[in-house]
């Protein structure tokens, strides 16, 4: 398996996203991050956040769907797990971003992709902690 490699000597730079009450009325926000555009999401109970161009056919997946904890890319329907990015079908990944919310508002950690283990991807059962922090 490959895995999206993070730059760990980038300082984090936090983008502020928009109220939680906002994010879940639109269900899916772009947020522009300079060189690339994250889409930032909110499911259950959690903000999720990964790149918005399909790591397959550089299309956009703002415009795809949750469908059982996976964002589906509208194009050739690749799923991608919200908590690490991987499609499990292709074995590849879509590099995700850390959230956090502050004082109800959602905020992405734009520097880098979080940096996902194979065997956490695979392995690790959801956790709203991990993927929210």
């Amino acid at each position: 398996m490959t895995k999206p490699d993070a730059d760990s000597t980038v300082p984090p730079r936090w983008l502020k996203v928009a109220s939680t009450a906002e994010i879940q009325r639109r269900k899916m926000i772009v947020v522009d991050a300079g060189e690339l555009d994250i889409v930032v999401g909110w499911h259950e109970d959690r903000p999720y956040a990964m790149a918005n161009i399909c790591v397959h056919r550089d299309r956009e997946l703002a415009r795809g769907m949750i469908f059982q904890d996976r964002l589906v890319c509208p194009g050739h329907q690749w799923a991608f797990d919200i908590d690490n990015g991987y499609c499990r079908e292709r074995d590849r990944w879509q590099p995700i971003y850390r959230t956090e919310l502050r004082n109800d508002m959602v905020y992405v950690e734009a520097s880098a992709p979080i940096s996902i283990s194979s065997e956490t991807a695979v392995a690790a059962p959801r956790s709203a902690s991990e993927s929210a922090t």
